[in-house]
């Protein structure tokens, strides 16, 4: 049997010693995939250490194989990290088990929740579209409507952590997928901050300063969001702060950070078609340590 789990090995080698014995115990296997993002983590936020440092730290711990997810993955959203993930698992037919870190929440609360999702029923369409028109952002909207239905639901849904918990979850049921899933306590920070280089804040000044038609080009950009930083580019400080600001409330500061990164690295929605059409997998990298 082998068993999947995710790291992307930015914590200390304690720390994944530690993730990887707790996974073990969980899925009754010595034979582990660690899936990890590249060098842009879920946090929207490059990966202080590079890959090769990285992949060193997991032969340290005795990690048998990496799965290295995606540029366009990496800078999407958990659902669409979650998808991917799920996506290349199943088709590598080799995983039997997927282990997920979750704060505070069973699997059976998450299959609850999953099976809510995937209903996903009028009544609970238009209360997430009526939480949204209030201000909240999606994943606060899609928390609250869920904890209308499932005790305790809109706490466990704003964890990031709970939240690809559940994406992958919905994902493999879609798929009919044999890959089973089993959870564990969090071991560490799935959203740690991991700081920025001076080089980022001078890269998205560049970039902000382009025509609308390239702001919304952008995968991830729209007419309004492009006006919006259109007006506000003047008082561009440094890339969080202009983050936060592009953000305000409405929108997740984490969302805005990829989309940044994508505006930077000049990732057109023409491009994400293309790798859709590819069933989420290109560029995917599957690096055997031992």
């Amino acid at each position: 049997m082998r068993a999947a789990y995710f790291t992307d090995f930015i914590d200390s080698l304690e720390i994944e010693q530690k993730r990887l014995e707790k996974v073990k115990k969980a899925s009754g296997t010595d034979h582990l995939v660690a899936v990890m993002s590249g060098t842009y983590l879920q946090n929207g936020q490059p990966a202080r250490e590079n890959m090769a440092s990285r992949m060193e730290k997991a032969r340290q711990v005795g990690v048998e194989q990496i799965l290295e997810l995606p540029l366009y993955t990496c800078l999407s959203s958990v659902g669409i990290y979650g998808y991917s993930a799920s996506n290349l698992l199943t088709n590598a037919e080799d995983i039997d088990l997927l282990v997920l870190e979750t704060i505070d929440a069973s699997y059976e609360q998450l299959l609850e929740i999953t099976y809510l999702l995937i209903r996903n029923e009028k009544d609970f369409q238009k209360q997430l579209t009526a939480y949204k028109k209030s201000g909240m952002t999606f994943y606060q909207a899609q928390a609250k409507a869920i904890g209308d239905r499932v005790e305790g639901g809109e706490q466990i849904m704003l964890h990031p952590r709970n939240v690809l918990a559940v994406e992958c979850i919905k994902s493999l049921k879609y798929m009919y997928s044999s890959v089973k899933t089993v959870c564990i306590p969090e071991i560490s920070e799935f959203w740690k901050e991991q700081g920025w280089d001076e080089e980022w804040t001078e890269k998205l000044r560049e970039r902000i300063m382009q025509p609308e038609q390239v702001l919304s080009d952008t995968y991830g950009g729209y007419e309004r969001r492009s006006q919006t930083m259109l007006a506000k580019r003047e008082e561009y400080a440094d890339f969080d702060q202009f983050a936060a600001l592009i953000a305000a409330e409405t929108h997740e500061l984490v969302e805005i950070r990829k989309y940044f990164l994508r505006l930077i690295l000049k990732i057109r929605k023409l491009d994400v078609i293309h790798w859709q059409l590819r069933d989420f997998s290109a560029g995917a990298q599957w690096t055997k340590l031992k």
